[in-house]
């Protein structure tokens, strides 16, 4: 059969986990580093993520783990837009959406082992790329590259 290219990729929240960057390269992009207006933008916005990714305040950081890094997962879904050499790993998987009711109303689901057919009893094509891992050294590229203006 022809492969054709999923249309739809997916920056999931497992990979936004392990892609977690430093707090001090989130600094490096902000006031009173960067002092830009791109700079105060991106700290605006990301205030509330900086509480809920459990970031303390400076000097008890290493005491007690500095929680969970910086997640930038709506520049993570830019990135990968942008330039999709920041890919390090993706899969081609069939996804769909449960309407009926019976595994749970709305939810995803995924053929992760090729076992799904459709009514002709062919496998189900891919049709998304679900991104798995980025290179984050691309990543932190572009994110300098946006709000540093270099």
């Amino acid at each position: 059969g022809v492969h054709i290219e999923p249309k739809i990729v997916v920056v999931p929240w497992e990979c936004t986990l392990r892609s977690a960057l430093e707090w001090e390269f989130f600094d490096s992009l902000v006031p009173p580093q960067n002092d830009t207006q791109q700079g105060a933008f991106l700290n605006g916005i990301c205030e509330a993520l900086q509480v809920h990714s459990g970031r303390l305040p400076i000097g008890l950081e290493s005491a007690a783990g500095g929680g969970m890094g910086f997640l930038p997962c709506d520049a993570y879904a830019a990135c990968v837009l942008e330039d999709e050499g920041v890919v390090a790993q993706s899969r081609d998987i069939f996804c769909g959406v449960e309407l009926g009711g019976t595994m749970g109303r709305g939810l995803s689901y995924f053929d992760w082992y090729g076992q799904l057919k459709d009514k002709e009893g062919k496998k189900m094509a891919p049709n998304i790329r679900l991104i798995q891992q980025l290179h984050l050294s691309r990543v932190k590229e572009l994110l300098e590259n946006t709000f540093l203006n270099r």
